[in-house]
């Protein structure tokens, strides 16, 4: 079989197996990542065909096997939920929890499906407006991208009962924490192709926090998951059932989430002030919506007694509606520059949070010094700057959405007072609004059918904006306080479908 049989070649093998031993000058302990490394090696004695001076250890494990039970055990609530659509790969429906499977869950009535990409998934949320679908995302770094372009394409294409059960799994953590444990004899890794590979090295000493050193490694640069977390909320669900044609679905969410940054880059969200204790950035996070409310309805005209093309033309109708409506969420303005002077501010793209304008500073900050554009104690002077006012810095204009001149860059060296997430922004207002018809076609068998489909996303064509980048929210400059992007206009889509 082509691309099969090649890796399965005896000569080829043969090959590589002089080469490993020809280059293999001294002992090596290797240890593969992936499970599915481990089962290759064993299942075909590779191992076994490597010189002495090759050790080959396990570890860390495929993100099936090392998934945690407590996120299992959600999966398995969720997929019990009336209403739900819960999808995932195949390999996780055996996965056991502290009950039972995703694949016993199916047998006793629950609507688990087997999908081989999260875009599957997004498509069956489409097909189903009326129901909620949810993806089990699991996986090591590399399926996040597919499961990021699964929620942007929902988001544009206006799917909103899609959602995931995000449990990924990274693998620089796993690896540094086997390089750091007292008597760790490996010197490098067999990383997923796909994931990631780590090379040795005899370069410079590299010393772990632990004081440890490991010659065999140059550098190392590891992205961590050190922020943290708090979300409190309260949901109320309403649903009436399939009856005279009807069927609807109401739910709202009242909620706080807080957090100490969500990320330490700007592309992934916002400054982090450094040097300080890590709750010291704790204030509400980007994606904090306090209040957000759905409705769907389905809802199907009743069939009218008449015959031929009268009957053809008055029935098959339905109709769908979703509304949303949701607050802001919270962002923070910004400074520009290094103004802390604390030589990071290079990964926040040049920004920090600024200053609150008090009657305290207001002396200082409109007073110039010459043409230097700072005031007698270094801030950016602003003529127009006016005291803070929580009840009037949001003005409510797009061109505007807050005033910047109640904001100020600190004096040079120190912090801004600002917290995180202390400004709302927009909210969300969207009706989408679909029509379909169906029409037997008897000539083309007991299934035949044709169905005509008419599509309105955001059919008021309401302007919802959206808050700019963490680094789009300047408070100098002409754009400052303005949004410069919105969600999708009105968008119609009309298609025609034949099923036989």
């Amino acid at each position: 079989m082509k691309y099969l049989d090649e890796y399965r070649d005896r000569r080829v093998a043969a090959k590589i197996v002089a080469e490993v031993r020809r280059v293999t000058t001294r002992p090596w302990t290797l240890m593969e990542v992936c499970g599915g490394q481990t089962h290759s090696i064993v299942k075909h004695g590779i191992d076994r065909l490597l010189p002495a001076e090759l050790e080959l250890v396990h570890g860390p494990g495929c993100p099936v096997c090392v998934t945690p039970l407590e996120q299992i055990d959600k999966a398995h609530a969720i997929a019990r939920t009336p209403g739900v659509i819960f999808t995932s790969f195949g390999d996780m429906l055996r996965v056991p929890g502290s009950q039972t499977d995703l694949l016993r869950l199916k047998s006793a009535g629950a609507d688990v499906r087997i999908v081989y990409a999260p875009l599957d998934a997004v498509r069956i949320a489409q097909d189903n407006p009326g129901r909620e679908v949810v993806f089990f995302a699991v996986g090591f770094e590399t399926t996040a991208p597919a499961n990021a372009l699964a929620v942007t394409r929902a988001r544009a294409l206006g799917v909103d009962n899609f959602s995931m059960l995000v449990s990924h799994v990274l693998v620089p953590p796993a690896m540094t924490a086997i390089l750091q444990t007292p008597g760790n004899r490996v010197l490098g890794f067999l990383g997923p192709g796909h994931v990631c590979t780590v090379i040795t090295s005899t370069g410079s000493t590299l010393r772990f926090p632990s004081g440890r050193a490991n010659c065999n490694l140059r550098e190392d640069n590891a992205i961590q998951t050190t922020s943290r977390s708090w979300y409190d909320g309260l949901q109320v669900n309403v649903q009436k059932r399939l009856s005279h044609g009807l069927e609807f679905q109401s739910a709202y969410t009242y909620s706080n989430n807080l957090d100490t940054t969500q990320g330490r880059l700007s592309i992934d969200s916002e400054a982090f002030t450094p040097y300080v204790p890590r709750n010291f950035d704790k204030g509400r996070s980007v994606v904090n919506a306090t209040h957000n409310w759905r409705f769907n309805t389905l809802y199907t005209f009743p069939a009218r007694q008449s015959q031929g093309l009268v009957s053809k033309l008055v029935n098959g109708w339905s109709m769908q509606n979703i509304v949303s409506a949701q607050t802001g969420f919270a962002f923070t303005p910004a400074a520009p520059g290094d103004v802390s002077l604390n030589t990071t501010t290079n990964i926040n793209s040049g920004y920090e949070r600024p200053e609150l304008v008090t009657s305290a500073n207001l002396g200082d900050v409109t007073s110039c010094v010459g043409t230097t554009g700072l005031s007698p104690l270094g801030r950016q002077c602003n003529v127009n700057a006016v005291v803070y006012n929580p009840a009037k810095v949001i003005s409510g204009d797009p061109n505007r959405w807050f005033n910047p001149n109640m904001f100020t860059t600190p004096i040079p060296g120190y912090l801004g007072n600002v917290a995180r997430g202390s400004l709302t922004g927009p909210g969300l207002f969207n009706w989408d609004f679909s029509l379909h018809k169906n029409t037997p076609l008897g000539f083309l068998g007991e299934t035949g059918n044709l169905q005509f489909r008419a599509e309105f996303f955001n059919i008021l064509n309401r302007a919802n904006f959206i808050n700019n980048p963490s680094n789009g929210n300047g408070i100098v400059g002409p754009n400052a306080g303005r949004l410069t992007a919105a969600r999708d206009g009105r968008d119609i889509q009309l298609a025609l479908k034949v099923s036989f």
